[in-house]
């Protein structure tokens, strides 16, 4: 081969490696470019459009609020373009998550259901605040407002984590790409300075070798000796002087000869002499030459130890103990084989300048050089190896090679490898010095391999631990991330019973900080200021252990108040290391006062239920009023009452019942005046806490000490007939419920009435006090007519409205009253349940009355 193309070879070597190396860049950026265009068009758009609809959600519930609270129609505008924001982002989250999959295009649909309930809600809303709906339905409107939307940002946050969770999952596998491809360029560069080196020592020693082999043919020839010829086959230029060389020794060869057997007679014995001069200065050449070669190679053999000693990069080291092994030797390749003692085989890691990579190539102990030298632990010069009996046969087709040197390499005792260097050329042969060289370069090479095999394991041992270290520290903040923002309350106790966890949802329920409870001996009795409860809680829990589920305890807040709290402890069954026992806990106060408000509710309405069976069974007008009073007064609490009924000929009302101050008996009020007028004005239920600081008290009741009141509305069918009052103590104070159960009360006396016996149909007539019609006189509110007409026997008629459903019957004409028609009808609106409490002026709740 010629020089220039040597030359070429190894260019193009060192441009196929880079074009490699660009190749792998150029993958490394189509996996960033998919990335990002995951990130871009399938987890950006789907979060933007949820963090668009809670904006829009937020916005629309803002601007409703604002609205019912001023009445300003801009901001309902407002609150109906926040509507059609929050739709429009729904339908584009459901479009984006239908092209995703689907079981993402199920969570939009439920989405864009809940968000389409909630713009109903809202719609609702603003609609019964124009339709002047009262303030209860107003009330439960914005429940279940509050209810939805936290159903929505729910659905939202949950999905929205999710889409986070894919946007870090994307952003992890774009650093690991760009990571992962800085080191692929590293490597790749340095694998090309590599072998560039190689290749331009290689072609370096190609060119040089040859040249040095020639100068020193001349020396010999120059000095004398004209047999000798130069033996070099490169197949280029230098190859053709060599011939031209010797063919120049020849033919001086031949003239010597020629002037020799001319002179041969008269000069024998000066040519005798000549040549055994001749012959020592060649044996001191080459004994020069020896010892020079020999210096050499102690010098190349110590540049090469340090070389191999400062790599610590185990397939790189082997790599580079083969290629100084076969620069050391002027070899022309050479390859490393791997011990496995426990499967007695040798495993070929590196194959250098080889016809083809013989890397992977397994041989058994005893078969072919690499195996025999693994057995016998002893160096090999093999000088042909395609006759060499010992031959392995997976290179018997081949027979890359003829001469071989192989040199174990021992590490305490054993051999861990063997390194080869060969030639392909049958008159190159390895003498014994090679043999010892390679044999002390195979020693130094194989402390090389060892160091670095540690140096790896400890640098992958750190890097594992480092990996396990930054793991935990992970775990843990996303535990106390978890601990911290959890919806239930949690604490956890030291040996000596001193708090050491004490997240938000505890200090939202107490008011309590973590910095004033956490480390403080005292904090039991800040939350538990009661010693003989708090003695007995403890000694309970001492009983029970740390193994109990919903154990209610009272805890004081740092305002005054104090909240029931469910504890649920299994720190015995799962100890936590460091913590004595841990628990979580949930505030149960509000369930605990509904259910209390539940049980008085439901004995309310029993006593109710009593009352009117009562009620009904009642005969005489003046009993069953007393008895209504009495009984009003019983179901409240109160400690007295009394029935305002009303005069339409003087237009006011007269107190005409009274339990408990029997002084109040005739005490007439006008309309708006007092709290029964204004029952009256308003036609709904009423409450004052302090009726003798209240600014709307009747004058007529400025000696009694009425403390807090409570007055209902009294109907037949739509005419108003009157007020039920109830007076409570000083320590009483009447609520909204009491209204609401005082006006149920006396709807439901106005419906026993109308279902009662026929000697109360003429009521209404006798508490106007004016002439009935058709009658011959008229009736005070106790004076007594004719006994009403015995009804006419009932016709049985089926039950339309269930078990309960009254009979009607069929009454004949009273000499006193005639036949007053009584429709069946409930209180309207402005009666029963429009109600609202208060110490200054009254505020009406409900329908208003204009």
């Amino acid at each position: 081969m010629r020089l220039k193309y040597k030359l070429l070879t190894s260019y193009l070597v060192i441009a196929v490696l880079a074009l490699v190396l660009c190749l792998l860049g150029l993958n490394g950026y189509r996996i960033v470019h998919s990335h990002f265009m995951a990130v871009t068009q399938d987890i950006l758009p789907g979060q933007q459009a949820m963090m668009s609809a809670k904006q829009s959600t937020l916005e629309m519930i803002v601007e409703s609020r604002d609205y019912l609270r001023t009445g300003d129609e801009t901001l309902a505008q407002y609150a109906r373009e926040g509507m059609d924001d929050l739709r429009e982002s729904l339908r584009i989250h459901l479009e984006h998550e239908t092209h995703v999959g689907e079981a993402e295009r199920g969570v939009a649909e439920e989405m864009e259901r809940r968000g389409l309930h909630l713009i109903d809600l809202c719609n609702d809303l603003i609609d019964a605040y124009q339709r002047g709906d009262s303030k209860e339905t107003l009330s439960q409107g914005r429940e279940e407002i509050r209810l939805c939307k936290d159903e929505l940002f729910e659905l939202l946050d949950e999905h929205l984590a999710v889409h986070e969770q894919e946007l870090l999952d994307a952003q992890n596998g774009i650093y690991q790409t760009i990571v992962r491809g800085f080191w692929t360029f590293l490597v790749g560069s340095i694998l090309i300075l590599a072998m560039g080196l190689t290749t331009a020592f290689y072609t370096a020693n190609a060119i040089v070798g040859p040249i040095h082999e020639l100068e020193a043919g001349a020396d010999i020839i120059g000095g004398g000796d004209l047999s000798h010829r130069l033996d070099i086959r490169t197949g280029d230029e230098v190859e053709r002087l060599a011939v031209a060389f010797n063919e120049m020794a020849a033919r001086l060869a031949d003239i010597v000869d020629t002037l020799e057997q001319r002179v041969a007679a008269r000069t024998s014995e000066l040519t005798t002499t000549n040549e055994q001069l001749e012959s020592e200065i060649v044996e001191r050449k080459r004994a020069e030459e020896a010892l020079r070669r020999r210096a050499d190679e102690m010098v190349a053999l110590q540049a090469t130890v340090l070389d191999i000693t400062t790599s610590h990069d185990l397939p790189t080291l082997l790599q580079t103990i083969v290629e100084r092994a076969a620069r050391l030797l002027n070899a022309l390749g050479g390859g490393l084989y791997l011990c496995d003692p426990d499967r007695e085989q040798v495993r070929c890691v590196v194959s250098y300048n080889t016809p083809r990579d013989f890397t992977g190539i397994v041989l058994k102990y005893g078969e072919g050089a690499a195996g025999t030298v693994a057995q016998t632990g002893e160096p090999l010069i093999i000088d042909d190896y395609r006759i060499w009996p010992g031959r392995a046969g997976v290179y018997e087709e081949e027979q890359p090679f003829t001469a071989i040197l192989s040199a174990p390499m021992i590490w305490q005792g054993q051999v861990t490898g063997v390194i080869h260097v060969l030639h392909d050329v049958e008159s190159r042969r390895f003498s014994q010095a090679d043999l010892e060289l390679l044999a002390l370069f195979a020693n130094h090479a194989a402390i090389a391999v060892e160091n670095t095999r540690l140096y790896e394991q400890s640098q992958r041992e750190i890097t594992e631990r480092k990996q396990a270290e930054e793991s935990l520290r992970e775990s843990e903040e996303r535990l106390r991330r978890v601990v911290e923002n959890m919806p239930v309350m949690m604490d956890a106790f030291d040996a000596d019973g001193n708090i050491l966890v004490w997240n938000q949802e505890c200090e939202r329920v107490t008011g309590f900080s973590a910095d004033e409870i956490i480390g403080n001996p005292r904090a039991p009795e800040l939350l538990f200021p009661d010693a003989a409860y708090r003695e007995r809680m403890m000694a309970e829990w001492d009983r029970i252990g740390d193994d109990h589920r919903g154990w209610e305890w009272e805890m004081a807040c740092q305002d005054g108040s104090v909240k029931t709290v469910a504890w649920s402890n299994v720190s015995a069954q799962f100890p936590i290391p460091g913590w004595a026992s841990w628990g979580v806990g949930v505030d149960i106060t509000e369930r605990k006062q509904a259910e209390e408000m539940l049980r008085q509710r439901t004995a309310q309405l029993e006593m109710l239920r009593e009352m009117g069976l009562e009620i009904v069974s009642q005969l005489d007008l003046d009993a069953l009023l007393h008895s209504i009073t009495a009984r009003a007064v019983e179901l409240l609490g109160g400690i007295s009452g009394g029935i305002y009924l009303y005069r339409p000929e003087r237009e006011l009302l007269e107190w005409a019942v009274s339990v408990g101050h029997p002084a109040l008996v005739g005490v007439t009020l006008r309309r708006g005046e007092g709290l029964a007028g204004k029952v009256w004005e308003s036609g709904a239920a009423m409450t004052v806490d302090d009726y003798r600081r209240w600014e709307g008290r009747a004058v007529s009741y400025d000696e009694f000490d009425f403390a807090s009141t409570v007055g209902a509305p009294i109907h037949w069918g739509t005419e108003f007939l009157g007020v039920l009052n109830v007076n409570g103590d000083p320590t009483r104070t009447f609520s909204p419920a009491d209204a609401e159960l005082l006006s149920l009360f006396a709807t439901r006396y106005q419906r026993r009435s109308q279902l009662g016996c026929s000697a109360r149909v003429g009521m209404a007539a006798l508490l106007r006090r004016r002439p009935h019609p058709g009658g011959r006189g008229g009736g005070g509110l106790f004076e007594r007519g004719r006994r009403p007409a015995r009804p006419v026997r009932p016709r049985r008629r089926p039950a339309a409205g269930g078990l309960c459903q009254p009979r009607r019957r069929r009454y004949r004409e009273c000499p006193v009253v005639s036949r007053v028609a009584v429709p069946r009808r409930t209180v309207g609106a402005a009666g029963a349940g429009a109600h609202r409490r208060t110490r200054g002026p009254v505020r009406l709740a409900g329908r208003d009355p204009r």
